[in-house]
């Protein structure tokens, strides 16, 4: 082996074992590693010469957890060969089996003096305003509250590291003694970086969160946030089936990673969808006899519901589809009177004074973005 294969070895064992000895205490170990490339996600983790280490986390309660964590390489300021590796960014995720109403992000936003991370739901708007979404609470319901009233919760996440500075390196990979590169999450909405996607695909949630690996201690802190956001999901309780856009491109590579895993374990995950799973698809035949109660929700709070009820005994929605003008403006699914938000890509259904398109003069609704005939914006 190499001098520059060794100090590579070295780097990833080194990360390896400082997640043994973080996680001690919440995972079964010892925990072992695999190398991954970034060239082997969709979303780009960075630049594609970088490569990583992947662990399969076993807890003690017997929950399951992927993580991936980024590697730099690079020959520091006084070294001629040898490559020193350092952890930058870590991924960690997994699966719940209960399904959630809508995709939920978390943000750090600054009230006040200080940045404090918030759940929020992921509403599509012009120019995202997590301010304003938190002010107004946009779209909110119930479980959003459960989880901003988790102060301990919340205190894991802040933990999070969001940037990180590497010394004896610049952003062109370049060493020198003076030099130092400062990298930090990138998002594109005003710099409220995204600490943490909850994902609704099907009849499961995908959770997964992502920090600067500052300290390699604090995947303890991600593991503990993921599990007790498990916990309110699973206690709110909701069946049936939900699907949920994906915020921030970087989810997709945990559920690959979750896959991969599940894969190596001989437990695929057939029910995982890549493309949207409307709530009003129709369930595949089966040749036994079909428990229906298992296949129909509510389409407003998916609470389960009877063949042939008219309204729904939880929260009182009308059961019955009615078409025409009962379609979602964005996408066209079938709505039905009593839900708030569109089953198939979320938007809210909340009905207000009719009004007309500044451009064409179609007609409009409140709720709607984008004119549906001209494409022209509609709000401010």
């Amino acid at each position: 082996m190499s001098e520059m294969e060794t100090t590579r070895a070295k780097s990833f064992e080194k990360i390896n074992k400082d997640y043994n000895r973080a996680l001690r205490r919440l995972a079964k170990t010892p925990i072992e590693f695999e190398t991954r490339k970034i060239s082997d996600f969709n979303s780009g983790l960075g630049p594609g010469s970088m490569d990583g280490i992947a662990h399969l986390i076993e807890t003690k309660d017997g929950g399951t957890l992927v993580s991936f964590t980024v590697l730099i390489h690079f020959t520091a300021y006084g070294l001629a060969r040898p490559v020193v590796g350092e952890g930058l960014t870590c991924y960690t995720g997994t699966f719940v089996d209960r399904t959630i109403p809508a995709s939920i992000i978390v943000k750090n936003v600054k009230m006040g003096m200080r940045r404090k991370p918030y759940f929020l739901p992921c509403v599509e708007m012009p120019s995202f305003s997590a301010k304003e979404v938190l002010k107004k609470k946009t779209d909110w319901n119930l479980l959003l509250d459960n989880l901003n009233n988790d102060e301990s919760l919340r205190s894991l996440l802040k933990k999070l590291p969001t940037e990180k500075t590497i010394y004896g390196i610049d952003e062109r990979y370049q060493a020198g003694k003076d030099k130092s590169w400062n990298y930090g999450l990138n998002d594109e909405d005003d710099n409220y970086h995204t600490l943490c996607q909850i994902v609704p695909l099907g009849n499961k949630t995908l959770i997964a969160t992502r920090h600067m690996v500052s300290d390699p201690k604090r995947i303890e802190h991600a593991v503990r946030a993921i599990n007790r956001i498990r916990d309110h999901i699973v206690n709110f309780g909701l069946d049936g089936f939900s699907r949920g856009r994906i915020p921030q491109p970087w989810a997709k590579d945990v559920i690959e990673l979750i896959r991969h895993y599940s894969a190596s374990r001989e437990r695929p995950l057939t029910d995982i969808s890549s493309e949207p799973i409307a709530r009003h698809e129709v369930a595949p035949q089966t040749t036994g006899p079909v428990d229906t109660e298992s296949q129909a929700a509510c389409p407003s709070c998916s609470v389960r519901i009877h063949e042939g009820e008219k309204y729904c005994r939880s929260c009182g929605a009308d059961l019955v589809p009615k078409l025409g003008d009962n379609l979602c403006p964005r996408c066209g699914a079938t709505t039905y009177s009593g839900m708030k938000f569109c089953g198939d890509c979320g938007i809210s259904l909340i009905q207000g004074e009719a009004a007309s398109c500044p451009k064409c003069g179609a007609d409009t609704k409140p709720i709607m973005i984008y004119c549906g005939e001209c494409g022209h914006p509609l709000k401010a």
